[in-house]
């Protein structure tokens, strides 16, 4: 469900910005646009759309423009531009294959990287309709051996370690 993939998305994203031994306010920062990244999907079952899922959520008009959505909800309020950018563009990918604008590895702000991979995670790991979780470590190594051209590979790597090592202890 959207709160609970809000929460965990949100709570990733925290870790890893931790991890990455950012500030404080930029933690806080990375948190926010986690819990926000994904409200414009609120949008989409209002209007009345139907099958919205997170594993699938580009796979209809609404769900694809579902971060334009998040975006326009918060674009006009004072808070920080890379909260703003982080919400709009959390599917965008480093080698381009990202939606909706396929924008390049420089157009891609660290908070946006950070929630990339806190979603990608999330919602390799969650169960939805008929389609079942992967196991966390099954998630990081399918992030591993696929994802780390579409991701900043050295975050994804960060977050790896240092999920990998929860495990352990």
């Amino acid at each position: 469900d959207l709160y609970r993939h809000a929460m965990n998305v949100s709570m990733y994203a925290q870790l890893l910005a931790k991890w990455r031994e950012l500030p404080a306010d930029e933690v806080e920062l990375a948190g926010i646009a986690g819990l926000l990244h994904d409200v414009g999907l609120l949008i989409c079952h209002q209007s009345g759309e139907k099958n919205i899922t997170l594993h699938g959520e580009y796979e209809n008009r609404c769900g694809f423009n579902h971060m334009v959505y998040s975006h326009d909800l918060i674009k006009d309020m004072d808070v920080d531009i890379r909260l703003k950018q982080a919400v709009l563009t959390h599917h965008e990918r480093m080698d381009l294959s990202g939606f909706p604008n396929q924008l390049s590895y420089k157009s891609l702000n660290y908070i946006s990287r950070i929630v990339a991979i806190a979603d990608a995670y999330d919602t390799l790991t969650m169960k939805e309709d008929d389609i079942p979780a992967m196991q966390p470590l099954e998630a990081l190594n399918y992030m591993f051996d696929n994802c780390y051209i579409k991701f900043d590979t050295d975050m994804l790597l960060c977050f790896i370690e240092h999920i990998v090592q929860n495990f352990i202890q």
